[in-house]
């Protein structure tokens, strides 16, 4: 009985919500921005009632979809904060671009790193050793920065874009693979390389086997309720 949300939510004394309308992305009153419930909403129809979503802190919810509006070109006066707010990101990023062409330049010149940081109020973070499996601290994956394994010792990289950051880079210091010691970690090696292969090879069996019993109808894997299980460990 979706029209009749209101007398139910008195009735087991519980909160209802009415939304009259809102777009993807927007906080929903009291629950704030909620991919669960936009994940539920994209399947739903008019007056489709949904199944109980869990929310983080062990909250629930059931939705009702009372209408859906279609999609229309936005008058200005309704984006002008959004138009607003990306100009002034591109002019931003465009600065900030410019600044870390600047840095790479005077770096490549000699100028010393920690003072010319500190004379434009920028950030120098010196990391720990790493390989290329390894994460580089303040940046993350190592295989972002390729370059510093291929470039000689006090090569100046950059600038090159880092998760939304311009990032240049220095490379300080290179340890040499000692050939010894290679030919004593070769067996372990092998052996990783294999356990990995085995694992792959296992997990692709698996899915198979899934698949077939999907198929057979001896399975049945009930997505939504997995992705609402998932979302709430985020």
């Amino acid at each position: 009985s979706p029209g009749s949300a209101a007398e139910i939510a008195r009735q087991f004394n519980v909160e209802l919500v009415t939304v009259p309308n809102a777009n993807a992305g927007d906080a929903i009153p009291t629950l704030g921005a909620s991919p669960e419930v936009e994940n539920a909403l994209v399947t739903m129809k008019k007056n489709d009632v949904s199944q109980t979503i869990v929310l983080p802190s062990n909250r629930l919810v059931v939705v009702v979809l009372n209408d859906r509006t279609p999609a229309r070109a936005a008058e200005f006066n309704e984006v002008e904060s959004q138009v607003r707010e990306q100009v002034l990101s591109d002019k931003a990023q465009l600065l900030a671009a410019g600044r870390a062409k600047e840095v790479a330049e005077k770096l490549k010149a000699g100028e010393d790193i920690q003072k010319l940081a500190k004379s434009m109020k920028l950030e120098v973070t010196e990391s720990t050793e790493f390989g290329r499996s390894d994460s580089v601290e303040g940046l993350g994956s190592a295989v972002q920065v390729l370059e510093a394994f291929t470039k000689p010792t006090g090569t100046i990289v950059g600038p090159i874009v880092i998760q939304g950051r311009s990032v240049v880079y220095k490379v300080l210091d290179k340890k040499v693979p000692n050939p010894a010691v290679l030919a004593a970690e070769r067996g372990a090696v092998l052996e990783q390389i294999k356990h990995k292969k085995a694992v792959a090879a296992n997990e692709l069996f698996m899915d198979s086997v899934r698949v077939k019993l999907e198929a057979e109808g001896k399975v049945k894997v009930y997505n939504d309720a997995i992705k609402r299980m998932t979302a709430s460990f985020r």
